[in-house]
């Protein structure tokens, strides 16, 4: 059951997968993956509290099985359920401290809840941990996501600040990059978005998505004749 459960999910017949998944879960030797790809089935349907009782299962029996808590927690989040989120966030974080996912869904958990002083602190302390870390891709993340966190919520001299430290140390990084440059486009400050692809192809000039990339935002703004450069090139 499970194994025919997978077999019509990757085929695209998710809704039939409910069923052998939901007796695979019943079994003792695949009741953790079968129970898993249900709730992420489930997810996908949007079943949100549905996706939640398939999981309460595994949690039952593995408390500690993180990626159980990051599917419960996703699915507390979509049945607007974010005080249950946070405890599942929370609850990881007191097991990993400064792991990135839990952390994500500790933010979006404050957000709905409206506690958005929490949320920012937060964010701030991942960005604190993830610039103390080995990885510079989570760092640009966390950066990226604080700057998008301040645009959310209207500040956006914060918001534009947080964008120019993140560009600063992590010109590299596509996401930082693509976030910048939009931030900059819907703030009416196009010769910024501008710039940064343009540094980014000065930096990569064999890199054809860059161009393409530059040439659309130019042809955005009817500067026609350089976009055509940059394509001709």
């Amino acid at each position: 059951n499970y194994r025919l459960g997978v077999a019509l999910v990757q085929t695209g017949r998710s809704s039939l997968a409910l069923w052998p998944l939901m007796k695979g879960a019943n079994s003792e030797e695949f009741g953790t993956q079968a129970g898993m790809l249900l709730t992420a089935t489930l997810i996908s349907q949007e079943s949100y509290e549905e996706a939640v009782r398939a999981i309460d299962r595994i949690i039952e029996r593995e408390p500690d099985n993180l990626p159980a808590r990051y599917a419960r927690a996703t699915a507390y989040i979509g049945a607007a359920r974010p005080a249950d989120a946070l405890d599942d966030a929370d609850y990881v974080l007191g097991v990993k401290p400064g792991d990135g996912h839990a952390y994500s869904i500790k933010m979006a958990a404050l957000l709905d809840l409206k506690r958005f002083d929490e949320a920012e602190a937060s964010q701030i302390e991942l960005v604190k941990i993830t610039e103390a870390g080995t990885s510079i891709d989570q760092a640009a993340r966390a950066c990226g996501i604080l700057a998008r966190f301040y645009a959310d919520q209207g500040d956006n001299a914060k918001s534009q600040e947080t964008h120019e430290v993140c560009l600063e140390k992590y010109s590299d990084h596509p996401m930082v990059r693509g976030w910048a440059s939009s931030f900059y486009s819907i703030t009416d400050q196009p010769d910024k978005a501008i710039e940064i692809w343009r540094s980014a192809i000065d930096a990569n000039p064999e890199d054809f998505d860059l161009r393409t990339t530059l040439a659309d935002l130019l042809a955005g703004q009817d500067r026609i004749d350089e976009a055509e450069e940059l394509m001709v090139q």
